[in-house]
C-alpha cells in the first residue's frame, strides 16, 4: 500500500459525475494532480477516462505542465491512463492520449500488457483497436 495521501474530494466528485468540481479541485490544488484518489491508486486522470467522455481528461491535461508525467502515473496494477482508456473503451481519450504522449503506447503494466493488448483483451463489441481490422471479444479467446 502506498504512503501517498488519498484525496476524497476529487473521488467523490468523479463518482457523482461532477467533473467540473473535480477539475476545479485540481486547478486549486495542482500539487495533488498525480496523487491517488482510490485504494487501487487510481489518479484523477484514471477516473477521468472512466467517464467515457473526452472533456474531463482534456480539462486535466490542460492543467498539467509536463505531459511526460503521464508515463509515470500508474495505478496499483501498473496501468497508465492509456491502459484504463482502452479497458473502458474510451476511444476519444485513447486518441487524445496518444496524440499528447505517444510513449504511452509501449509502456507495459504489471502483467506485461501494453495498452494495445488491453484494448484487444477488453474490446467492446465493434470497437476498433486497429485501423484496418475490428476485433471482437468472441474472436480473442
Amino acid at each position: 500500500m502506498s504512503s501517498l495521501p488519498i484525496s476524497e474530494i476529487p473521488y467523490i466528485a468523479a463518482m457523482n459525475g461532477d467533473w467540473k468540481r473535480m477539475i476545479d479541485y485540481y486547478q486549486e490544488h495542482f500539487a495533488f494532480l498525480y496523487s491517488p484518489v482510490t485504494l487501487s491508486l487510481d489518479t484523477g486522470f484514471h477516473l477521468a477516462v472512466h467517464s467515457n467522455a473526452e472533456r474531463p481528461l482534456k480539462d486535466l491535461l490542460e492543467i498539467m505542465e509536463v505531459v511526460e508525467f503521464l508515463t509515470e502515473t500508474r495505478n496499483k496494477f501498473g496501468n497508465t491512463v492509456l491502459h484504463e482508456a482502452t479497458i473502458y473503451g474510451n476511444s476519444e481519450a485513447v486518441v487524445l492520449l496518444v496524440e499528447r504522449c505517444p510513449r504511452l503506447i509501449s509502456i507495459p503494466n504489471e502483467f506485461g500488457e501494453t495498452p494495445l493488448f488491453t484494448a484487444a483483451a477488453f474490446a467492446i463489441e465493434g470497437w476498433p483497436v486497429h485501423p484496418r481490422r475490428c476485433y471482437h471479444r468472441a474472436t480473442l479467446w
